[in-house]
């Protein structure tokens, strides 16, 4: 295949500008318009988003440090980082140049799920024009992959819906197979990409890796990239991604236990690619165990067109496809690889477990304990059939238009059968922030210590209270022993119920447990808005405190 067709510049931004604008309001009509408002906030204060926004906000307010994304003033006194609370490495760096300016709280990560669908759409376009596709069709492609049915999926966890960079593993292993002109620049793209993905999201960046190796081999084997070229590819891989999880905070002074319970319950089901889990209009989906919405890869009734009209291409030209898959083999590997590993132990289809694999799995520890939710893993195959099968299309769309009319209708279908999902951000209201009684700490104290410590997963938890504290933490300059957190220090644990041992700091102020408030001898104690509070005699808000009521 050949180079796309040389356009003038300007036709090019304006396709893109398109696509841009389409997934912004494609994204808004799925969602809700305010959550692409800045300064609308409200609704990153529950569930995971919490994890993410607290992480945001402790690391714009707070210090700057080395690395730069490590946010000290959270669970303190080990602190952890923006790679833990998954609050995307890039979006703070750019929030803490916006936060020079704007002093009120805000977020980014709106817009950040918009482009989510803008990557998808340019990404597939990219892939689409680099072929020679005709402006229709690579408009249509761009559409089709931007409804994907996965990232409406991923609403929870803002930072899994950049799924582009995993799509782009794929493109580029394509585009190496069908004579490009530029194949060492290609697999330079995929080195960098898996690396800067480190600075997105761990799991992205996990199932980014293997891709990008497997195209710098297909770059040799099938491109003849000169082995320096290759050199240098592995390295920026390797060196990258070693470079990147310094950058971002994934490897702190502190040791972090980054392991958890649950590899064989967040697994991919067998018919994850055809089960819609209730989020297409017209195809109902079918029962796996709750924990498998994680594994959760629906390509889309629009997709599955594609996919029937590919196949009925490939019959009709078996050596080619053949000749495709022998090229392809060394992504091949690796995406089957982490369809196998998405599976997990306890392969399953429809809910109900087929075979266990323990002892194989076993094997591989610590990883499946690491990166426990294994089902993400399925993305790779996911994006490598919907691909496939767009391309395959476009490719016999150049002898009969018709086929690229069913690429259109395709994309048609896609965008009516995904619905909108407004509701996920109808969240329950939190407590009003804490008033005026909170203000002025900043000078006077440090540090605010929960008592006992609060960590969510791991330890007693009070969402609506360590919410509206982090706030006060971060406006007043404070540190904060407690929060939500996807990896914690592995001193956390033992610590859930310990007793206060004392002494009382003056530049603390405690939020104490009633049940623990005979620990605190000398301490003033009372209450701050209805919390218990201890803090030393003579400072600020001990004038400050009432009497606790039974």
């Amino acid at each position: 295949m050949s180079e796309p067709s040389a356009q003038p510049r300007w036709k090019t931004v304006a396709e893109v500008l398109v696509l841009v604008l389409a997934a912004i309001v494609w994204f808004a009509t799925r969602t809700q318009w305010k959550i692409l408002d800045p300064l609308h906030t409200e609704w990153m204060l529950n569930g995971d988003w919490a994890a993410t926004y607290h992480g945001w906000l402790f690391h714009l307010r707070g210090p700057v440090t080395l690395p730069p994304g490590l946010t000290p003033n959270l669970l303190a006194p080990w602190g952890t980082s923006v790679f833990y609370t998954n609050s995307v490495f890039w979006l703070c760096e750019l929030g803490r140049i916006v936060g020079l300016f704007v002093s009120r709280d805000f977020q980014l990560y709106g817009l950040f799920m918009a482009s989510s669908y803008a990557g998808l759409a340019v990404t597939g376009w990219w892939l689409l024009r680099r072929l020679d596709a005709p402006l229709v069709l690579r408009l249509a492609g761009g559409v089709l992959l931007m409804a994907e049915p996965m990232l409406p999926a991923r609403f929870g966890h803002i930072a899994l819906t950049g799924q582009w960079l995993v799509m782009l593993q794929i493109c580029v292993a394509v585009l190496l197979v069908t004579e490009p002109k530029r194949p060492t620049w290609l697999v330079h793209l995929a080195a960098g990409a898996a690396a800067f993905a480190v600075g997105v999201e761990g799991y992205l960046a996990a199932i980014s890796i293997p891709l990008a190796l497997a195209n710098i081999v297909i770059g040799r084997w099938r491109a003849q990239v000169p082995w320096r070229a290759v050199g240098t590819s592995v390295a920026l891989l390797v060196l990258g991604t070693g470079a990147m999880l310094w950058l971002v905070g994934g490897i702190l002074a502190d040791p972090v236990n980054r392991t958890a319970e649950g590899f064989g319950d967040f697994s991919a089901d067998l018919g994850t690619l055809f089960n819609s889990h209730q989020l297409s209009r017209w195809i109902p989906g079918f029962t796996v165990s709750s924990r498998q919405g994680e594994g959760f890869s629906y390509l889309g009734l629009g997709t599955l067109l594609m996919v029937v009209t590919a196949i009925v291409a490939w019959v009709r030209n078996p050596k080619q496809v053949l000749r495709m898959a022998w090229l392809l083999a060394p992504l091949l590997v690796m995406v089957l690889g982490e369809a196998f590993y998405a599976a997990s132990a306890r392969i399953t289809f429809s809910g109900k477990v087929l075979v266990e694999l323990w002892g194989f799995f076993k094997l591989l520890d610590p990883l499946p304990s690491m990166f426990r939710t294994s089902g993400r893993f399925v993305w790779a195959l996911h994006f490598l059939v919907s691909i496939s099968a767009i391309v395959a299309v476009v490719v016999a769309a150049r002898k009969r238009r018709i086929w690229g009319a069913l690429l259109v209708l395709a994309a048609v279908v896609q965008l009516a059968e995904i619905p909108a999902r407004p509701n996920v951000f109808d969240v329950q209201p939190l407590p009003p922030p804490f008033g005026e009684a909170w203000t002025g700490l900043r000078g006077n104290y440090q540090h605010l210590r929960v008592v006992p410590i609060q960590v969510q997963w791991v330890c007693g938890y009070n969402e609506s209270l360590i919410a509206r504290l982090s706030q006060v933490a971060v406006r007043e300059g404070l540190s904060i022993n407690s929060g939500l957190v996807g990896r914690v220090p592995a001193a956390v644990g033992p610590l859930c119920n310990a007793r206060f041992t004392g002494p009382v700091a003056t530049d603390t102020v405690y939020v104490v447990d009633p049940n623990y408030m005979n620990d605190f001898h000398g301490a003033h104690c009372g209450a701050l808005e209805g919390v218990p509070v201890c803090v030393a005699a003579g400072t600020v808000l001990a004038q400050r405190l009432t009497a606790i009521v039974p």
